[in-house]
């Protein structure tokens, strides 16, 4: 049945991989009703992020998606996978990677099922691929929370199935909010408290301090414009412009905005002194949930970390709004230590048929994990300082 419609299968058991964006489309009434239901909830799983990033990311893929439903036709789970092509040693290697998974733009990355079907529709899934096995070489699972419902029987059906799985677990740091912002204050170190007050009252005596929430769709154009505009200061610091991951990364927001903004969904602030400009933050909510996922500052203000302020002043309201976590998603830079999280991770998982073209890929990721383990533990300040820069460039320090 691969790459059969949507509707020819309705009402079956039988798994269908959807192969055209066209027949994707269809999935849209169901899906966020299927996670809402499932254990995967996650902003970057929902109907909206998805048809995002796959206006700005789709063209370059492929869509795989598995689609498993139950004996009335309900759906029971999705894999969200797209195939794309990589070339290595000559050789063009295929992989299949989550939907999301192109751009470097999403985490919390999961198969989405029913709960309580998480083992059925894992395997469901892992049979499908087995059948179509002609079409891909690895199947390159990243960014799922270790805590996944699903992620124990995805390595169990692929042990049996005797495919070769190299998994390497990534920091993620998570910080769980209580019910009022004094109980929040007082769990954080007395040096944090004291650094947050000293740096506000510096920064409020150069200028009226006033933090700005975008709320109406005209203004976030002007908003995204300061966010960037703040990032690309870095940039130019190191006499660098703007990347082709950042300009993607500005469409895909521009994508969401007119999806999202309206209905608590995205968040975007900006920190201003005298009307400047100092700090923005662009974050994404899903149930309970905060995503920060972009953040920028004026490198001119940096000895006052301004964007440590504005994440002072979004944790505050976010939890005068109910929210309950605050996802820094992945890392574990300094700055965000500051906040006492909870450490989780990510499970990123690499896997290949035994005897496959894509063997030489799996080596190939072996040894790159190999080569940074021996820097990070023969050359740890060469390491860290490798570290700083790439995050500096991905504008997720403060």
């Amino acid at each position: 049945m691969i790459g059969a419609s949507i509707n020819q299968v309705a009402g079956t058991q039988r798994p269908v991989m959807v192969q055209q964006w066209s027949d994707f489309a269809a999935l849209g009434s169901e899906w966020d009703a299927l996670l809402a239901a499932s254990g995967s909830g996650s902003a970057f799983l929902a109907w909206d992020w998805i048809e995002s990033w796959r206006s700005v990311h789709g063209g370059a893929t492929t869509p795989c998606v598995i689609v498993c439903r139950d004996q009335d036709g309900a759906l029971s789970g999705i894999a969200p996978l797209v195939r794309l092509r990589r070339s290595m040693a000559s050789r063009v290697v295929r992989i299949i990677r989550f939907m999301g998974d192109v751009g470097e733009d999403s985490n919390n990355l999961d198969i989405i099922t029913r709960a309580g079907q998480e083992e059925v529709v894992a395997d469901r899934v892992l049979s499908t691929l087995d059948s179509s096995r002609s079409a891909w070489d690895v199947l390159e699972l990243r960014h799922i929370p270790v805590e996944s419902s699903v992620l124990r029987h995805l390595l169990e059906g692929v042990a049996q199935r005797g495919w070769v799985a190299h998994r390497r677990d990534k920091p993620h740091l998570v910080l769980l909010l209580p019910d009022t912002w004094g109980e929040f204050l007082a769990r954080l170190s007395t040096n944090t408290r004291w650094r947050l007050r000293r740096n506000a009252t510096l920064l409020a005596g150069m200028g009226p301090l006033v933090t700005r929430v975008c709320e109406q769709r005209s203004d976030f154009p002007g908003y995204l414009d300061t966010l960037f505009a703040l990032h690309e200061k870095r940039w130019a610091l190191r006499g660098q412009k703007q990347s082709a991951e950042d300009r993607a990364r500005r469409r895909l927001y521009e994508q969401l905005a007119p999806r999202l903004l309206g209905s608590n969904q995205l968040d975007v602030t900006m920190l201003e002194v005298g009307g400047r400009p100092v700090a923005a933050q662009l974050g994404l909510r899903y149930g309970d949930t905060y995503y920060a996922h972009q953040s920028a500052f004026d490198p001119a203000y940096a000895r006052y970390s301004p964007s440590v302020a504005l994440a002072g002043d979004i944790i505050r309201r976010l939890i005068a709004d109910g929210v309950r976590r605050y996802d820094f998603l992945h890392g574990e830079e300094p700055y965000k230590l500051r906040w006492l999280p909870r450490s989780t991770a990510y499970a990123h998982i690499t896997i290949v048929r035994r005897g496959s073209a894509g063997e030489r890929y799996l080596r190939a990721a072996r040894a790159a994990d190999a080569m940074r383990a021996r820097v990070r533990t023969r050359f740890p300040d060469l390491w860290n300082r490798l570290r700083d820069v790439r995050d500096s460039l991905r504008g997720s320090r403060p």
